[in-house]
């Protein structure tokens, strides 16, 4: 531990204030010229800083409630409905009751206190209590100890961690522009194909001429698992749930179970085959994956095995490009379910085998490229969170801040 950081409580170094909310029975109390946070804002600011939220009040509404003017450049942190958003705010703003604010004092950097708070979060959310839901309050916020060096080494410590979070902003942003160019691109593909000029209508809307609007039970066999779950994981074979299909394909490294092949046959359950396509079938549609080795699935997928008809890749697109469909088909309970009937009709455009393939692998060549930014996300954010960590810690010196 470096003896130049200091510790003191919260209270002690920032005032901590508790917002307020003016009675909405008096609209002149509202969409005045002052922005009014509540934790709904914080959550969809998408950054660091933020200036407004959804509402506003005016001077009549701060005047005649608890809500406080922020001064720029405070902490605004969700204290309940969760606990744990952040951001710095750029203008002077008010929020409800559902945040606090830290205004800091000379000792405190801002930004270097939206990032200790930011990796302090799990203890913070440890004070929270409450039996509606959790809430922080104002007094367990006050009394948390926070150690911190000199301003300047602040400083320093935000630059490095800011810098960070910029090549992180900048990587999502890429992922974002790919996905929606995906979108489009599968849109078009699906539906015009490549190069055609004559087309015709169908159910699912205009197609190619030579193309086909067809049921998926037309063009594949399927597999429909078992009602019972094994009694025992003890074999190896991997015991897919929707939890283990991540970005269109299987993760086999967290949270799989194995059974046997015997247990499968005691809860009436099959092995799908290599080159099967998986979906969800009951919740959240248009989870999908084709398979790539022997696998069991439980009742909540469903298994498709195509014909020579469709090559696996281009049913997986196209069950993809689907999910409305999947809704409008779908069972209406409190959770949505495909039967297997309901699963087999449907609809997708079906081209010849060579359109086909060359429609999977354009659009497979953008999916890829979000999986390479993706795994470069993941290791940015691996990056941050271990600064992060080391320089809390005091594990380390950060070159030339002191």
């Amino acid at each position: 531990m470096h003896s130049s950081w200091k510790t003191a409580k919260i209270n002690q170094v920032c005032r901590v204030i508790t917002g307020g909310t003016p009675s909405t029975a008096k609209p002149e109390y509202w969409n005045g010229e002052i922005p009014w946070i509540t934790p709904m804002d914080l959550s969809k600011q998408g950054g660091k800083y933020i200036k407004k939220g959804s509402r506003s009040i005016s001077k009549k509404g701060l005047a005649g409630s608890s809500a406080e003017k922020i001064p720029t450049d405070s902490i605004i942190m969700s204290s309940r409905a969760p606990i744990g958003y952040l951001a710095i705010n750029k203008q002077i703003i008010t929020t409800n009751q559902g945040c606090k604010s830290f205004v800091c004092g000379g000792e405190i950097d801002v930004e270097y206190l939206y990032y200790y708070l930011a990796h302090h979060m799990d203890e913070v959310k440890r004070l929270g209590s409450g039996s509606t839901f959790t809430e922080v309050g104002k007094k367990q916020l006050e009394n948390l100890n926070i150690k911190y060096p000199s301003v300047s080494a602040q400083k320093k410590i935000a630059s490095i961690l800011s810098t960070t979070d910029g090549e992180i902003r900048k990587t999502d942003q890429i992922i974002q522009k790919t996905e929606v160019l995906k979108q489009g691109l599968m849109n078009e593909l699906l539906t015009k194909g490549i190069g055609h000029k004559k087309f015709k209508k169908t159910k699912l809307g205009e197609i190619p001429e030579g193309w086909e609007a067809v049921a998926v039970g037309q063009l594949c066999d399927c597999i429909v698992p078992g009602r019972n779950k094994p009694k025992s994981f003890s074999g190896n074979i991997p015991w897919i749930t929707t939890p283990n299909i991540k970005d269109s394909r299987i993760d086999y490294k967290s949270n799989i179970n194995f059974v046997s092949k015997e247990e499968l046959i005691e809860c009436g359950n099959k092995k799908i085959p290599i080159n099967s396509v998986i979906m969800t079938c009951v919740g959240e549609f248009g989870i999908i994956a084709v398979v790539d080795q022997e696998i069991s699935i439980n009742q909540q997928l469903h298994a498709f095995l195509p014909s020579n008809q469709v090559t696996p890749t281009f049913l997986r697109l196209s069950l993809v490009s689907q999910k409305e469909q999947m809704y409008n088909l779908a069972t209406k309970t409190s959770v949505p379910y495909l039967n297997k009937s309901n699963c087999n009709s449907i609809l997708i455009a079906k081209p010849p085998i060579a359109e086909q393939e060359v429609v999977a692998k354009i659009i497979c060549s953008i999916e890829d490229k979000v999986l390479a930014n993706k795994k470069m996300l993941n290791q940015l954010i691996g990056k941050k969170n271990g600064l992060m960590h080391d320089i809390f810690s005091q594990k380390v010196r950060v070159n030339s801040y002191e």
